[in-house]
């Protein structure tokens, strides 16, 4: 991380990040797919094994109200992903469950439907990821017509590589006196973080 201080005069500051210089790509990276019982998963509540057809790997996992399961992504490059996720299917599943997506600098929340397309990758869409994130499903607590409660299946999650050239952060930290009328001196300090393994900030343009 590479620390700027100035003065400059304007109401309002940007900071723009000029570019990012590659200098090799000596990380070896690959898609990450976490099963359940991986190193890298945790939980909440209560998860037995499932009768559900057509398991990734061994198994698949259920829970019912209230339980979570969290598959953590980590020790990647930076870069855009796509995430899909894995589930088996039986009569007791879900249409509207919900999952997060953290992507290590916000959380992504949406909804599956598990009555579907089990046995099989299903797309969560696409997503900016910092080399670290995860993917949490939360038990449905939806009643069935015929009274029971719907069973939430966590099987597997794959953090599919599509481009690992990151997207570098700048941050303004501080601004003295804020608010400057027009015409006023700014002090303003900011840093930029280039989140990428295989290269470096080079250069910044205040302005």
């Amino acid at each position: 991380m590479r620390r700027v201080n100035s003065k400059i005069t304007c109401a309002g500051l940007f900071l723009v990040l000029l570019g990012c210089m590659l200098l090799c790509n000596s990380f070896a990276f690959a898609d990450v797919i976490v099963d359940n019982g991986d190193p890298g998963t945790s939980y909440t509540g209560v998860w037995d094994t499932s009768g559900g057809a057509s398991a990734y790997g061994s198994d698949s996992l259920f829970a019912r109200p209230a339980a979570t399961y969290t598959w953590e992504f980590s020790g990647q490059p930076s870069g855009t992903y796509e995430v899909l996720m894995w589930w088996t299917t039986t009569d007791s599943r879900g249409e509207s469950i919900s999952v997060d997506i953290n992507t290590g600098t916000g959380t992504v929340p949406t909804t599956i439907d598990q009555t579907q397309y089990g046995g099989q990758w299903n797309s969560l869409g696409t997503y900016e990821l910092t080399g670290t994130g995860s993917v949490t499903i939360t038990a449905s607590d939806a009643v069935l017509p015929d009274g029971r409660t719907v069973s939430t299946c966590a099987d597997a999650v794959w953090f599919k590589t599509i481009s690992t050239n990151g997207v570098p952060v700048a941050t303004i930290e501080s601004i003295s006196p804020n608010p400057a009328l027009v015409g006023a001196d700014v002090a303003f300090s900011g840093s930029g973080v280039d989140f990428d393994v295989d290269g470096e900030i080079t250069a910044y343009e205040w302005a």
